[in-house]
């Protein structure tokens, strides 16, 4: 670290790049067009590869195989999957992803503990299949994003092409709610389905549209006006999937994220108004088999109405317990319905995510879940915190005078990236948070989810790590108390790339 005229501390890098050296690779291409650094050399948005990556995730999503059954045939997944990954672990080799992510133990540890569990599972063979098609597949997915996502730049486009697949998925929902073709009776009222056979069952297409929910609420106040147009769109295709699909998983989680978003948020009386008001105006339209359907969550009476589904629950719960005793470092992966049949002569899943681990991974493997989720959580709240000070910071600079001065636009575009990857980092958080509230009642541990999240939480970690170290600020968690005085931090490197290179015009 060295110090310019003015006496305040530069990193050697921002030095570097004032002196005609290579900028960092994390800065967004606006702020770097407007620090005067778009004609400099730096990592390049559109690649091959990540070109690749966005069409692989939509493919993915959309589920584009089943849809064209040309593509299919042809296993373009497979082959996009194969390129990608040698992409990215070349990528890997080079030292260019170096960082180690501190969730990175317990991804392997997770994996570690699916594969173990595949060896010594009761049907090896048939745990051997879902541990590629439903474990190894989705994980590969997660190693992608986090190895090819560099910049925000491209986190931005990862995230556009995840909200448009499940706003298509959303207005195909709205469509087949009007058409009825969507709808089917099912426990004895009509009840939405999902467009693709992954997203068919009601419960699974009401669980993966409140995880773009939780993304929707934590871009909403960084949003502009045809931003937030898009979303208010999108917001009312979802919760027409979670009311029409009369999923009591979705409501008991739905309700449970609003809950989190409204204690989380810094405005709650006018969140709370806006949520009173939605509720006054909507109620009236909501027919009365879904408002009848919600009021049996907890209403066991309602059994006989309800195809005694609430009693089969139930029943599923004392096996599982029972399974759990008997073996308690688990059965293997995917077996519960396997000895679930053999020992009670019924085959349904546990309908819990917490019983699905417990009795296919046993204790080991629940811990193990536990400090992978608990990681990924704790990694999500502290870079979007870390984040929010960072750019606060940025806004908290000082002229030789120490007067105020305003934020030239080159500092301002990268204070709006950092706002964005803490953006990024809540809507995180919120998508673990909605998948362990589905979890009460639904199980898909052996689902994309998880490492979706693991694969953002690197790619944001990463970022706002980078930052840190290219302004020299020691932040961190604490406050704003650090190893720098206020009068050496709020000189920022940025204001003094801008004065050097006379880009104080806006």
């Amino acid at each position: 670290m060295t110090k310019d005229q003015a006496g305040v501390p530069v990193p050697a890098s921002t030095l570097q790049q004032v002196d005609g050296g290579a900028p960092p690779r994390h800065f967004g291409n606006v702020a770097r067009r407007r620090l005067g650094l778009a004609s400099e050399r730096g990592e390049p948005t559109w690649s091959f590869a990540f070109v690749l990556l966005l069409i692989y995730e939509a493919y993915l999503y959309l589920e584009l195989g089943w849809r064209w059954q040309s593509l299919g045939d042809l296993r373009l997944q497979f082959f996009m999957g194969a390129v990608l990954g040698v992409i990215s672990v070349a990528k890997l080799a080079s030292g260019r992803t170096r960082d180690v992510v501190p969730i990175r133990p317990y991804v392997i540890a997770m994996l570690g503990c699916l594969l173990v569990m595949t060896v010594f599972s009761i049907r090896p063979a048939l745990s051997a299949d879902v541990l590629w098609k439903h474990v190894l597949e989705l994980a590969l997915y997660g190693f992608f994003v986090a190895s090819l996502v560099t910049t925000v730049d491209q986190l931005k486009w990862v995230l556009i092409v995840f909200l448009l697949c499940f706003f298509k998925m959303g207005l195909e929902g709205m469509i087949g709610t009007i058409t009825g073709e969507m709808i089917w009776e099912n426990q004895e009222i009509p009840r939405l389905n999902g467009p693709t056979p992954i997203y068919r069952h009601p419960n699974s297409f009401s669980g993966t549209q409140l995880g773009a929910l939780a993304f929707v609420f934590a871009f909403w106040p960084i949003a502009n006006w045809w931003q937030r147009a898009f979303l208010v769109t999108q917001i009312v295709f979802i919760f027409n999937v979670v009311l029409r699909t009369g999923s009591r998983t979705g409501y008991v989680a739905c309700f449970f994220l609003l809950v989190t978003v409204f204690l989380k948020a810094k405005n709650r009386g006018r969140l709370f108004l806006m949520i009173c008001a939605a509720v006054i105006a909507l109620g009236p339209f909501v027919p009365k088999a879904y408002l009848e359907r919600a009021s049996t969550i907890f209403a066991s009476k309602s059994a006989e109405k309800e195809g005694s589904s609430i009693l089969l629950r139930q029943e599923i719960l004392d096996d599982a317990t029972a399974v759990f005793l008997e073996h308690p470092f688990g059965v293997g992966v995917a077996m519960f319905p396997v000895i679930r049949e053999q020992q009670f002569g019924r085959v349904q899943d546990t309908h819990n995510l917490y019983l699905e681990v417990a009795t296919n991974l046993g204790v080991i493997g629940f811990v193990i879940f536990v400090l992978f989720v608990g990681s990924m959580l704790k990694v999500l709240s502290q870079t979007s915190a870390r984040c929010a000070k960072l750019a606060a910071s940025l806004g908290a600079r000082a002229g030789p005078d120490s007067e105020e001065v305003p934020l030239q636009p080159g500092v301002l575009a990268l204070q709006q990236d950092m706002r964005f990857v803490s953006a990024v980092a809540q809507a995180g958080f919120y998508f673990v948070i909605t998948r362990l509230y589905l979890g009460l009642f639904g199980h898909d541990l052996y689902e994309i989810y998880w490492w979706f999240a693991a694969g953002i939480t690197t790619v944001v970690w990463r970022l706002s790590m980078n930052w840190e170290r290219e302004y020299g600020l020691t932040i961190g968690l604490s406050g704003l108390g650090s190893r720098e005085s206020r009068s050496e931090r709020i000189g920022r490197p940025t204001q003094r790339i801008i004065a050097r290179r006379g880009l104080d015009r806006r």
